[in-house]
């Protein structure tokens, strides 16, 4: 068994202490957040407190299960991220030209320990830091936000509303890996077919269907209107928790519109991916996870 079906049945916030060697020598506090996703991946948001120094290290991480097995992905500055596969339970190793380690322990449902690895001064792997915490609260749904007239309207419908109708600024929609993906190129719609297939869930929305659905003797084409109708849907499925991944008979110039205009709805993630003639869902999942 995986340590992602252990993490998941145990959701919380996790306090307690550990210690590091070398340059990092010497004892710390450690906070972790455990949080269930809904689309079955775990997620964790991990500092490292230092006596009298305040913050010394954060990092947001996701952990989810691929066809090629359990993944770890890993930032501390919201941009470049660090890959992890899963060998043994609980035992990850980087991918890539990195030579990092972590060991994740589930040693009963309230206690966890880690420990990482990396190359010492002599070039030997070994553990450089080590921390075990306990569980001290579990994770709540905060309350809905009040809507006028005494109704009640949770963020995220809230969310999904406010990206169709492209007004003000709102704060980021967090949609699960992938995220938020506009496929450019031909194939595109067998590749995100295929790539739907591998999570748990996934929307695949055909924009260009958007247009054929308006019928008449004077019907024009009208990319701003399709634009627009596929804003909303995309914004309700990402108040749903779906990833989302759309493809379409558009031009290059239309779907890079597209992704900036799902942007300024306030989605996240959105990404514009070019699938190349010769590509498989599987060249491009690769390049998903590895982040290119």
């Amino acid at each position: 068994m995986s340590v992602l079906d252990l993490l998941a049945t145990s959701p919380g916030v996790f306090w307690g202490e550990g210690e590091g060697e070398g340059p990092d020598q010497g004892g710390y506090g450690f906070r972790v957040a455990v949080q269930a996703e809904p689309d079955g991946s775990v997620t964790f948001d991990y500092e490292s407190w230092a006596p009298h120094a305040g913050l010394h290290h954060a990092e947001a991480a996701r952990m989810y299960r691929t066809d090629g097995g359990v993944l770890l992905v890993t930032t501390s500055t919201g941009a470049d991220a660090l890959t992890f596969r899963e060998g043994d339970a609980g035992v990850f190793g980087s991918i890539g030209g990195h030579r990092v380690g972590l060991v994740l322990e589930v040693q009963a449902p309230d206690v966890l320990t880690l420990g990482w690895w990396w190359p010492a001064a002599d070039g030997t792997l070994r553990r450089q830091s080590r921390a075990v915490v306990r569980l001290v609260r579990r994770l709540v749904a905060p309350p809905p936000v009040p809507c006028p007239g005494g109704c009640t309207a949770s963020v995220d419908r809230t969310v999904g509303n406010e990206a169709a109708s492209g007004a003000g600024q709102r704060s980021p929609r967090e949609v699960p890996w992938p995220g938020i993906l506009v496929l450019d190129g031909k194939r595109t719609g067998v590749v995100a077919q295929q790539l739907a297939e591998r999570l748990t869930r996934a929307a695949v929305v055909r924009t260009d269907l958007f247009d054929q659905a308006v019928r008449g003797s004077g019907v024009v084409r009208d990319a701003a209107l399709r634009e627009q109708v596929a804003l909303a849907v995309v914004g309700a499925y990402a108040a749903a928790a779906h990833p989302v991944i759309l493809h379409g008979r558009s031009t290059s110039s239309e779907q890079r519109a597209l992704a900036e205009a799902l942007v300024d709805a306030g989605l996240r993630p959105v990404r514009l991916v070019e699938v190349g003639e010769s590509e498989s869902y599987g060249d491009v999942a690769r390049r998903l996870i590895e982040g290119d």
